[in-house]
This record gives structure tokens, sequence and C-alpha cells, in this order.
């Protein structure tokens, strides 16, 4: 048991590490490395003013933070759409698979318990209004900062 806590508590250290810890990558040829670090503060703003967003039901204001070729997997997918892989792509149908949760869940709200940081992503996770599910999001950035993966988790 004290071996299984202390991997867990591992697993969650390396998951938590800030973000002012700046990931570098060395090319190929090994050329001068290349910083991969998303600025915490653009990453905080993001997720204020996406959770802004989500609480207001701005279709538009959500989708400003998504890419082009975001790629998001929620068992909301399976649900909502019937699809069994659970995962969609492109912005134009993450935009109808958000429109077709807000429809379907007009009171939705979310309020944000923790975050937990990444190199290049952000875990967010919250509570919903909807039967008080508790959501673990993992977002991925792409280097423009819009979010280019997302990976939904939910208790119920």
């Amino acid at each position: 048991m004290k071996k299984l806590i202390k991997n867990i508590s591992i697993v969650l250290l390396s998951v938590a590490l800030p973000f002012h810890v700046a990931a570098e990558v060395k090319s190929p040829d090994n050329a001068k490395p290349k910083t991969t670090k998303i600025e915490q503060q653009q990453i905080q703003r993001m997720t204020e003013t996406w959770l802004n967003a989500w609480n207001r039901h701005a279709l538009d204001d959500i989708m400003s933070h998504y890419a082009e070729d975001v790629e998001l997997t929620s068992p909301f997918v399976a649900k909502l759409f019937k699809q069994s892989s659970g995962t969609i792509t492109g912005k134009k149908n993450v935009r109808l698979y958000f429109q077709k949760g807000l429809t379907t869940y007009p009171k939705l709200k979310l309020k944000l318990l923790t975050t937990l940081n990444g190199a290049r992503s952000i875990m967010l996770i919250y509570r919903t209004t909807i039967n008080n599910v508790l959501a673990a999001e993992t977002m991925y950035f792409n280097d423009d900062g819009k979010i280019a993966k997302v990976i939904a988790h939910y208790s119920k």
C-alpha cells in the first residue's frame, strides 16, 4: 500500500509541475533548443475566459479558444452523437457538439475546483450543475496558444 501511494504521488507530482519550468526540445540535428513554454499567465487568462464563456453559454466565445484542427475525446461525444469512438475532430464539429450540449443542458454551469499545469497543457477539474458531475479536462495547446486537443473525463 505504501508503495502504491508513493507511485501515485510521483505520478501526481510529474503531472503538476509548474509552467515556469520551460520544456526544451532539441531538434534532430542538435541545433539550438526550442523552448516550448506556454506562459502561465496566458493559460490562467484562457482558463478564466473559457470558464466564463461556458457559464454564459456564449458559444462564439467558447470556440475562440480552440484551434481549427482541434481533436476532442469525451464520453459525451458518444452519448450526444451516438459515436462509439468518443472522438471528434475539427472546430466545426466541436462547435456542433458544444451547441448540442448547451441545448440539451440549458442550465449547465461549471464551478472550477482546481487546475493542474503541464508544459504545454492544463487539466481543469470542475463540477457541473447537471447532477453534480465531477469533470477533469486535459487541454493541450498549439504554438498559437489555442486548444489543439482535449481529453475529457466525468464521474458519471
